[in-house]
């Protein structure tokens, strides 16, 4: 917790097998970033990744969706170089039973895509509930009070008792504030992924009062 708002470094493999070590600095500026991804964070490490995932990553691949799933969408398919699938010199076959498969393939390959992009939508979602359960979304402040003393003495201070009281009240409204913002909530979408996402989302919601 200490050092999640401090500026962090890292490296992500890239590349299959073992890196080699290079012999001097010349050859590892050279070889190394070819073998690593790397960047700084510098903010808190959730919201870093948030905001990597959902303003980066998400719109690369809904344009390369929307940019590559054209004729894919109505069910068309654009088959692979005819020199890749046909050895040399044989007869090249344009029967059903290839264009069939071409078009089974690119639905599968559609489907894949479109479900990998629900799930880093979720991801992001569950990323945002964490940082709202961390950081809190309603904070119920508790004042600093001298509670030294037996409960009877401590009811009789009236200035205590006030402070009390108006410490209460705050929590109330912001309590009534919190629920108001929830019922107003719908879950998005239909079947019961929908309604485990809109009860786990309200759970979080009202867990994070603290």
């Amino acid at each position: 917790e200490e050092l999640a708002d401090q500026d962090c470094v890292f490296f992500l493999r890239n590349a299959l097998g073992a890196v080699e070590c290079p012999n001097d600095i010349e050859e590892a500026n050279e070889t190394l970033p070819k073998q690593f991804e790397f960047g700084i964070l510098n903010g808190h490490s959730l919201v870093m990744l948030e905001h990597i995932i959902s303003q980066v990553y998400t719109p690369l691949l809904s344009y390369n969706t929307h940019r590559n799933g054209g004729p894919q969408a109505n069910g068309a398919s654009v088959p692979p170089s005819r020199a890749a699938m046909t050895p040399r010199g044989a007869p090249e076959d344009h029967g059903p039973e290839e264009g069939e498969f071409n078009i089974k393939e690119s639905q599968t390959r559609a489907l894949l895509r479109d479900e990998f992009l629900i799930n880093m939508q979720k991801f992001t979602g569950h990323i945002s509930r964490t940082i709202g359960q961390i950081e809190g979304e309603v904070r119920l402040e508790i004042p600093e009070l001298n509670l030294e003393g037996s409960e009877v003495d401590l009811a009789k201070d009236v200035v205590l008792v006030e402070e009390i009281e108006n410490a209460t009240s705050s929590w109330e409204r912001q309590i009534a504030l919190a629920l108001e913002q929830q019922l107003k909530k719908t879950p998005q979408g239909n079947g019961p992924l929908a309604e485990i996402d809109f009860w786990r989302e309200r759970n979080a919601a009202l867990s994070a009062l603290h």
